[in-house]
């Protein structure tokens, strides 16, 4: 039986697994309310590559380089999981003096189109819930310190009402742990939510 609304939700969690490039349904009528449905799907590329290169200049004139590189696959265990892995680097130098930076970086993230150990049920809506977790670790080594940066979280997205959209991270996980930290840089900041970024912690 024919019902507008149920078709709409078809078309926008079809089209939001992210594998198709296109989402056709076709109704042929039967009689006065009753239709054959016939959905004509368009697959995308279900893997891919993304290189960036990007330079810059800041306020104490160093000089800057920044190459990425990322992958991405879009059904890795052939459920519509989301996979996706990104290096990046930036590395910067002084024009006539021996001051440099360098930073590196990896990030890594998986999002299925479900609620793990919810059920989806809860969370009606034409957007398809995911539940999402990422893993990073940045590297960054200045004059003034060295900085290891590691981050993990365990997350759930879903909208309501095409309106609101919502994450909640039941578990999130953070460790910055510092070398060689010039005192005078310290002292210098003035912002607390600044200075505890520069402290060691878990």
């Amino acid at each position: 039986t024919y019902n507008e609304e149920q078709v709409a939700k078809t078309y926008s969690r079809l089209s939001n697994l992210n594998l198709f490039s296109s989402v056709n349904i076709q109704m042929d009528p039967v009689d006065s309310n009753t239709v054959d449905c016939t959905m004509r799907l368009t697959a995308s590329e279900l893997q891919g590559y993304k290189l960036g290169l990007e330079s810059s200049i800041n306020s104490t004139g160093l000089f800057g380089i920044s190459p990425s590189v990322s992958y991405y696959h879009k059904n890795l265990f052939r459920g519509a999981e989301l996979f996706s892995v990104n290096l990046m680097g930036d590395f910067q130098s002084g024009f006539g003096n021996e001051k440099k930076a360098t930073e590196f970086g990896i990030s890594t993230s998986l999002s299925t189109p479900n609620f793990l150990l919810l059920p989806d049920k809860w969370f009606k809506s034409t957007n398809i819930p995911r539940t999402e977790f990422s893993v990073s670790y940045n590297f960054q080594e200045r004059p003034e310190y060295r900085r290891n940066i590691i981050s993990g979280t365990y997350s759930y997205n879903w909208s309501s009402k095409e309106k609101f959209f919502f994450k909640v991270s039941p578990l999130q996980l953070n460790i910055v742990k510092l070398y060689n930290l010039k005192p005078d840089f310290y002292e210098s900041l003035k912002d607390p939510f600044l200075k505890n970024s520069y402290q060691d912690h878990f």
